[in-house]
């Protein structure tokens, strides 16, 4: 069995550590990894680079969501939202506390 792993929008953001992450997805099979993404991680990585680097076009931004995707086939997940209600967080207003599930929370077809 795999570790899943899901990279958080703050995780990907920088380039540098974004393109390791990347690599590091890549061969996820070598490092007995399951590395997971959700549209709403992708949607906030793309706005806070767009937010930090304005002269970034929309289909830049668009490109570097696509290539991340198709560095990392089958990292996509959806209808994960029971597992969201199911973690315990003390501060429900922490977004980045409810989106960062534990791996053991996951559990679904992407597993």
């Amino acid at each position: 069995m795999s570790f899943r792993v899901i990279y958080d929008a703050c995780a990907i953001f920088g380039a540098l550590q974004r393109s390791i992450l990347i690599r590091v997805g890549e061969k996820q099979a070598a490092f007995n990894l399951r590395v997971l993404l959700t549209d709403e991680i992708l949607d906030e990585m793309t706005r806070s680079v767009q937010t930090k680097y304005p002269d970034f076009s929309g289909e830049q931004v668009r490109s570097l969501r696509a290539a991340i995707l198709e560095a990392i086939p089958d990292s996509l997940i959806v209808d994960y939202g029971y597992a969201v209600e199911r973690v315990d967080i003390r501060d429900v207003n922490d977004r980045d506390g409810r989106r960062g599930l534990h791996s053991d929370v996951l559990r679904g077809p992407w597993t």
